[in-house]
């Protein structure tokens, strides 16, 4: 097998390895030929060399992520710096408001959750667990991350399709973009159910050395627990939080302070 042939045949095994991720279900061989366009020799023969690696189990002839998977991605987050610099912060944020706090990054369209601390509210909220997956133009710390990306990947994002996952998912470019402006000058961004039906997020972005926007954090819960003294409440201590990490990751600027009237009263949708 030459360099080129076999760049492929890991291009194909990894794009199995997301089907297999994204399926509701756990599919069968027939559904990942389909969802693939492979033949079903070709996926099978790639089926079993996930599964041989543990990254991949076949349970009743369906697939699932297997624990080989899980075991890189520990490795992963072990090292992933911008985790360990925050870790101490969210479980104090956890302690301090009750409800959960979450540290996302960018993943393409959309934010990776990394870590997650929760509070001791008696109403845990459904939210966004470690490996988890949101929009990057909805919710708190997603918004918060794509408001500081380079202004070419900003737009590069706007132009393509952007997903809906709730009723408040707002997708028209020009109001993200204004939103995205009143993020940058207060500092931080409000999710309002448009990212998790009924959750209220509050998000900060967190920076590296040289001002790259890192990820962002956030402090969510019901949205009955989210009023606008609440919000505001729940943005200056993001905002302290995310400053202090983002010093730890070697950002010399601080932090703007939340503006009493700006993103708080706002509804991503």
């Amino acid at each position: 097998m030459n360099g080129m042939d076999g760049s492929l045949t890991v291009q194909k095994a990894i794009s199995l390895l997301h089907l297999i991720r994204m399926a509701k279900l756990d599919p069968a061989l027939a559904d990942l030929a389909v969802a693939s366009g492979m033949p079903k020799t070709v996926c099978h023969r790639l089926l079993r060399t996930l599964q041989e690696a543990r990254f991949i189990e076949r349970i009743g002839g369906r697939y699932r992520i297997g624990l080989g998977l899980v075991e890189v991605a520990g490795a992963a987050l072990g090292r992933n710096e911008l985790r360990q610099h925050a870790s101490r912060r969210l479980a104090e944020l956890a302690r301090r408001t009750g409800d959960a706090v979450m540290l996302f990054a960018p993943y393409g369209m959309q934010a990776l959750c990394i870590d997650r601390a929760d509070g001791d509210f008696p109403i845990k909220a459904a939210g966004v667990e470690i490996g988890g997956l949101l929009p990057i133009h909805a919710g708190g710390a997603p918004f918060a991350i794509l408001s500081h990306l380079p202004a070419e990947e900003i737009e590069q994002l706007l132009a393509g399709p952007l997903a809906v996952t709730t009723s408040r998912t707002e997708t028209d470019p020009a109001v993200l973009r204004a939103r995205m402006a009143e993020v940058r000058a207060c500092g931080f961004a409000v999710g309002d159910g448009d990212a998790i039906e009924f959750i209220v997020a509050v998000g900060a972005p967190v920076f590296g050395a040289e001002g790259q926007v890192l990820g962002a954090i956030s402090v969510g819960g019901i949205e009955q627990r989210y009023g606008a003294a609440r919000r505001q409440e729940i943005a200056g201590l993001v905002v302290e939080a995310a400053a202090d990490i983002s010093a730890r990751c070697g950002h010399a600027r601080s932090m703007t302070p939340p503006e009493p009237h700006a993103e708080r009263r706002r509804r991503s949708g």
